[in-house]
């Protein structure tokens, strides 16, 4: 699971805050969107963000058709609510989507046909030989209702691949998002790559507001389509790389409601602080309340003169090269830096991340201090 904290439209890596009911607008979606490629971690090579369905009553919503590294085409939708109605919808418009030839594929990207064949050429050539199917949708949502978790279970072994958000906040109004995979994981995920001017990225940048309505270039022969996949696929096979093999999935029983992983950690997080005595002042109980909200280790980054890295532990202890710490002054003063209090000079994460004073402000306003 990774946290991604919203800021100037953009998503950064982010810890600590609480959950926002009903934050997700449509401009928190459309960011999302942007990115959502960096949010569901898989090397997919996006061809266009337009309603491309067949049929005359297309989706409002937009959605991303997209290949992955095997050539299978695969649907990514960014929803505020996942029902029953709307994966019932999601599901028969893959279908749609999925019969579309390489040549209509072609027609829809943005660089136009010759432009497609270059970029499928530097992306199969960036991958490893012969790589797996992946799921053919993923969904990537606010919400998901109840009716509807019980049907992950089955249809996640059908190829369908879902995501859920809490967009989270901390007191001084700082935003971020929380992603965590709903149900089994069945396939194994890679970290995406960026290919130049035909990168995954650059694309979803210059179409953060969908177009929905794109000139289309001159159909073209769809083996000269397919010959630029062998010539990729040849020159990978020249430079083979060992391929990481998908994690297995957990046993599970099918049809039968899981908490998912985000849901876990809320529980485990509330039940961690019904069992605890806030709020703290600035103290070592407060260190460790706050390395137990967390329930994992972070990473802590003093910016000064001299930058220092250390570790706060589950249990609320500091690590730093010279020893452990339950004082972040302490920490400090044990690298030689005198003259500051270490509750506002060590940040969470990186240098842009809290401070840990800001963090123990967020874990005591639960409390109503």
């Amino acid at each position: 699971m990774t946290l991604f904290e919203l800021e100037d439209g953009h998503l950064v890596p982010a810890q600590f805050g609480h959950e926002v009911v009903d934050g997700f607008t449509p401009e928190v979606l459309d960011a999302v969107r942007a990115q959502v490629l960096e949010i569901i971690s898989r090397p997919l090579f996006p061809i266009t963000w337009r309603n491309i369905m067949r049929h005359s009553e297309a989706a409002s919503t937009p959605r991303l058709t997209a290949l992955d590294a095997s050539g299978q085409v695969v649907a990514v939708e960014v929803l505020d609510c996942l029902d029953a109605e709307t994966l019932i919808d999601s599901l028969s418009r893959l279908a749609d989507t999925a019969s579309m030839s390489w040549t209509d594929l072609a027609s829809e990207y943005s660089g136009g046909v010759e432009g497609f064949k270059r970029g499928w050429f530097q992306f199969r050539e960036s991958m490893p030989p012969s790589p797996p199917h992946g799921p053919r949708l993923v969904i990537v949502a606010a919400s998901i209702t109840e009716e509807v978790r019980p049907a992950l279970d089955v249809l996640s072994s059908s190829g369908i691949e879902v995501h859920e958000m809490s967009l989270r906040q901390m007191s001084n109004g700082r935003a971020f998002l929380e992603v965590s995979i709903v149900g089994p994981r069945m396939y194994g995920h890679r970290a995406n790559l960026l290919l130049g001017e035909n990168s995954a990225q650059g694309m979803l940048e210059e179409q953060v507001i969908p177009q929905l309505e794109k000139h289309k270039e001159p159909a073209t022969d769809t083996a000269s389509i397919a010959q630029a996949d062998v010539l990729a696929k040849r020159k990978t096979h020249a430079h083979a790389r060992v391929e990481e093999e998908p994690p297995s999935a957990p046993t599970r029983r099918v049809g039968v409601p899981f908490p998912s992983r985000l849901e876990r950690r809320r529980a485990a997080h509330r039940e961690r602080l019904n069992t605890s005595q806030g709020p703290w002042p600035r103290s070592p109980q407060a260190l460790e309340a706050m390395g137990a909200s967390v329930g994992r280790s972070v990473t802590l980054v003093y910016e000064g003169d001299t930058p220092v890295e250390a570790e706060l532990s589950a249990q609320g202890v500091i690590t730093v090269s010279a020893g452990e710490f339950r004082d972040p002054t302490d920490a400090l003063v044990a690298q030689g830096i005198d003259g500051r209090d270490g509750w506002d000079a060590w940040h969470i994460g990186d240098q842009y991340g809290p401070t840990l004073a800001e963090a123990l402000t967020e874990l005591n306003s639960q409390f109503g201090a």
